[in-house]
C-alpha cells in the first residue's frame, strides 16, 4: 500500500469507522518500535491532538533507557507532548506471582486509565499481522469462534486504527517518510509463544500459501460474522431450554437432547457457567446414570434429578460476566429476558418504567454487554451532576444486601450505560440531537 494511501485511509478510519469525540485527546501508546512510531507520525500529521505515552519497564537495562530517550525525541520532533512512566516490573511480578509479560500489560493499562479523561481515547499500534497472530494463538488455546475473529478495532476508549494495515505497509510508510525506529531485541527470541508463532509458525504457513496474511483478512471477517450468527442461535436455544422445576431454574433433559446440535449449545452454556471440559463430559455422561449426581463450579451447582438438571445459583453468587446483548433481539441472563429494539427518535415517548431504558445509540462504543456490578464501578446517574460510585448510589437508594448482590449493569466500551432496573447513565440519555434509540426492556422469564 502506498504511503499516501495509508495516510488517507488512516484519516478515513478515524473519521468513519472509529470516530473521535469532539475535543478529545488521543493518547498514543508508543514503545518506539516500528508500529507505534508510524502511529505517532500518522496521528500528528493528521492534525489530531495527541500525547505520546511511553512505559519503561526496566526489563532490558540500557536498551530500555535508550527506548525512552528515543520516544522523548520523537515527541519533540512531532511537536507533541510525551509522558513517561518507569516501573520496577520484575519486583512487582515476583510480589504478585505473575509473569513479567502479564505484569507489564496490567501496569501499562492501569497507568493509561489513570491519565485519560472521560472523553479521551487511547490509540494502540496493533496491525493486521498482530491480528493474525492473535487469531492463531486463540486457535491453539481453544477459545472457539470468538477468539478466531481476532482483535476488535474498538474496546471502550481503546482504538486500534492500524488493524487494516500489514506490517509491510507500515514499514514502507516509515521508509518513505525517513522514519527511524527502535528494534526490541526480545522480539527475536522464540522464548515467548507469540514470538514463536511470528518467527516460526507463520513463515511455515507462508511457504504453503504466500498470501497467507492477506487470506486471513477475509477469514477473520468471516469468523466475526459466524460468531454473531452463532450467538443468536445460542440465545434462542437457551431461551427455549431453560425453565423451572422444584423451585430451581432447570433444563429438562428429554426436551433438549432431541434437538440437533444440543451438545454444542449446552457445552457452551456449561462453560459460561464455569465448568471445564472434563466436568462437561461428566454432566453429559450423567444423562443415562442414576439421579442425584452433583456438579459444582465457582458459579453454580448442577443437580441431576431424574429428567432434569437443576441449576442452584444460590450455591454461589450468580456472577454474570460480559453476556453480549443481542441487538435487536432477546438475550437470556439468569432468569431475566432482555429485549432490545431500535427506534427512530421521532415520536418516541420515554417510558418511566424502571425496567425500560432508552439509550442514544450513537453514543455507544462497541459491543453492549450485561454483567454483574463490581466494587469500584461508577457512573453518571441521570439527572445528577458528576459521577458517583455505584455502591454509594445503591446505599442512597436503600437497596437491601440480598438484592444488591443480584444487581446487573449494561455496559458499552467499559462504561456503564444502565444500572438495570434503576437508572441509566446521563452520558447516554436521549437529547434533541438523538437520531436512533436503543430500547431495552427486561422481564423475569417466569412472567413471560
Amino acid at each position: 500500500m502506498e504511503s499516501d494511501s495509508i495516510s488517507v485511509n488512516f484519516i478515513k478510519i478515524l473519521s468513519y469507522d472509529l470516530p473521535l469525540k469532539n475535543n478529545a485527546v488521543c493518547y498514543v501508546a508508543c514503545s518506539g518500535g516500528l508500529d507505534s512510531t508510524v502511529l505517532a507520525h500518522l496521528t500528528a500529521h493528521a492534525g489530531i491532538k495527541s500525547v505520546l505515552l511511553h512505559c519503561n519497564f526496566n526489563l532490558r537495562g540500557k536498551e530500555s533507557d535508550e527506548d525512552e530517550k528515543f520516544v522523548l525525541q520523537l515527541a519533540d520532533e512531532l511537536g507533541v507532548k510525551c509522558l513517561v512512566k518507569s516501573f520496577d516490573t520484575k519486583r512487582i511480578a515476583e510480589e504478585n506471582g505473575e509473569s513479567t509479560q502479564i505484569t507489564a500489560r496490567k501496569l501499562r493499562y492501569e497507568w493509561f486509565e489513570e491519565i485519560m479523561g472521560n472523553d479521551d481515547h487511547l490509540l494502540t499500534a496493533h496491525h493486521h499481522n498482530d491480528n493474525v497472530e492473535t487469531s492463531l494463538f486463540n486457535l491453539i488455546k481453544g477459545t472457539g469462534v470468538k477468539g478466531l475473529r481476532g482483535i476488535p478495532e474498538r474496546r471502550g476508549r481503546i482504538l486500534r486504527p492500524l488493524l487494516k494495515f500489514t506490517r509491510q505497509d507500515l514499514k514502507e510508510y516509515a521508509l518513505k517518510n525517513n522514519l527511524l525506529w527502535r528494534e526490541d531485541s526480545s522480539n527475536f527470541t522464540n522464548k515467548y509463544s507469540r514470538n514463536y508463532l511470528r518467527n516460526k509458525v507463520i513463515p511455515s504457513f507462508k511457504e504453503i500459501n504466500p498470501s497467507f496474511i492477506d487470506t486471513m483478512k477475509g477469514q477473520m471477517e468471516y469468523f466475526r460474522r459466524l460468531e454473531s450468527f452463532y450467538e443468536r442461535g445460542y440465545q434462542e436455544f437457551m431461551r427455549k431450554s431453560l425453565g423451572e422445576y422444584k423451585g430451581f431454574k432447570a433444563i429438562e433433559i428429554s426436551r433438549v437432547t432431541y434437538q440437533p446440535d444440543y451438545k454444542l449449545f449446552l457445552s457452551d452454556f456449561f462453560k459460561r457457567n464455569g465448568f471445564n471440559d472434563s466436568q462437561i463430559h461428566d454432566i453429559f455422561y450423567s444423562i443415562n446414570g442414576e439421579s442425584g449426581r452433583i456438579f459444582e463450579s465457582n458459579e453454580v451447582r448442577i443437580i441431576h434429578d431424574r429428567n432434569h438438571w437443576l441449576l442452584d445459583y444460590s450455591f454461589e453468587d450468580s456472577k454474570v460476566e460480559n453476556a453480549r446483548l443481542i441487538v435487536p433481539g432477546e438475550t437470556l441472563v439468569r432468569d431475566l429476558v432482555f429485549t432490545t429494539k431500535i427506534h427512530l427518535s421521532e415520536n418516541y415517548k420515554i417510558d418511566p418504567n424502571p425496567n425500560i431504558a432508552a439509550i442514544d445509540m450513537n453514543k455507544l462504543k462497541g459491543d453492549v454487554v450485561i454483567r454483574s456490578w463490581h466494587e469500584g464501578d461508577w457512573f453518571n446517574p441521570l439527572g445528577m451532576k458528576g459521577k458517583k460510585k455505584l455502591s454509594d448510589f445503591m446505599i442512597d437508594a436503600k437497596i437491601p444486601l440480598s438484592l444488591k448482590e443480584k444487581i446487573l449493569v449494561v455496559e458499552s466500551g467499559d462504561e456503564i450505560v444502565w444500572v438495570v432496573g434503576m437508572r441509566i447513565d446521563d452520558r447516554f440519555k436521549i437529547t434533541s440531537k438523538t437520531k436512533n434509540i436503543l430500547h431495552i426492556s427486561v422481564k423475569d422469564q417466569k412472567s413471560i
